[in-house]
C-alpha cells in the first residue's frame, strides 16, 4: 500500500482515510476524544501507549536521553533536541515578518504576538488585557501588590 497509495481503511466520523488499520484505530481515538490509556499513579489519561510511556517518566528519575557533547539529561526526547540548538547555535523557527529567529516554537508564538494585536493574557482583578505573561505579572506587581518593579527610593520612604 506504500507503493500503490491505496487506503482502504475509512472513518465513520469524517472523511480520513488511511492504508492501515493501525492508523485509523489511532485516528478514531483523537476523533472521539477516547483516552484508554490510564496513569496508574496519578489521573492523566491520553489516547496513545506512546505517550502513556513517556508521561510515566515524570514519576521516575529517568532520563533516558543524553546529550553526547556534555552531561545534560533528560525525560523527553525533544527536550534532548532542543538543548542540542545550544551547541550547534541552530534556530530553526523563524517569524515570517520580521526574520526574527529562535530554538523553539513557544519562543516563536511569543514572539509573532509582538506583530499583532492579540492579548491573550487578562488580569483577573481589573481585566486589563497583555501580550505576555510577563507583561502582566509585571501588571500585577505594580498595580495589585506592593512589589512594583518600578519602586524608587522616594517610595520607599
Amino acid at each position: 500500500r506504500t507503493h500503490t497509495g491505496e487506503k482502504p481503511y475509512k472513518c465513520a466520523q469524517c472523511n480520513y482515510i488511511c492504508a492501515r488499520k493501525a492508523q485509523l484505530k489511532m485516528h478514531l481515538c483523537i476523533d472521539t476524544g477516547q483516552k484508554p490509556y490510564k496513569c496508574a499513579q496519578c489521573n492523566y489519561t491520553c489516547a496513545f501507549y506512546q505517550n502513556l510511556k513517556s508521561h510515566m517518566r515524570t514519576h521516575t528519575d529517568e532520563n533516558p536521553y543524553k546529550c553526547s557533547q556534555c552531561d545534560y539529561r533528560s525525560k523527553y526526547s525533544y527536550a534532548l533536541q532542543t538543548h542540542m540548538y545550544t551547541h550547534t547555535g541552530q534556530k530553526p523557527f523563524k517569524c515570517l515578518k520580521c526574520g526574527y529567529k529562535c530554538t523553539r516554537p513557544s519562543i516563536l508564538r511569543k514572539h509573532e504576538r509582538t506583530h499583532s494585536t492579540e492579548k491573550p493574557f487578562t488580569c483577573a482583578i481589573c481585566n486589563a488585557r497583555f501580550k505576555t505573561k510577563d507583561s502582566l505579572k509585571v501588571h500585577i506587581n505594580h498595580f495589585h501588590t506592593n512589589k512594583s518593579p518600578y519602586m524608587s527610593a522616594r517610595d520607599l520612604g
